[in-house]
């Protein structure tokens, strides 16, 4: 028995002993199952290629500053100023 059917039988039995262990319901109960188990299924690849996308739109900030609201800032403890940008004689 593969991995999948085992799941169905598992869900099954707890669906049939959920209603009381009745007699002749257990296509009934092997068709819920194995409907809830497929709907699982469908539902976690759904929900893969949205967090595949948010990592790829993350992107690392230039090396020595940070983006905030899109604009890059200082690193703070490093020292910055108008000066330091022109050239020294």
């Amino acid at each position: 028995m593969d991995r999948k059917e085992e799941q169905i039988r598992q869900l099954a039995h707890k669906l049939w002993l959920e209603e009381g262990k009745p007699e002749g319901r257990a296509q009934e109960h092997w068709h819920r199952a194995q409907k809830l188990i497929e709907s699982e299924e469908v539902a976690a690849k759904a929900s893969v290629p949205a967090a595949v996308e948010t990592t790829k739109e993350t992107k690392k900030p230039a090396r020595g500053r940070k983006k905030v609201d899109g604009l890059p800032q200082t690193v703070p403890g490093r020292k910055q100023n108008a000066q330091s940008d022109q050239k020294k004689p």
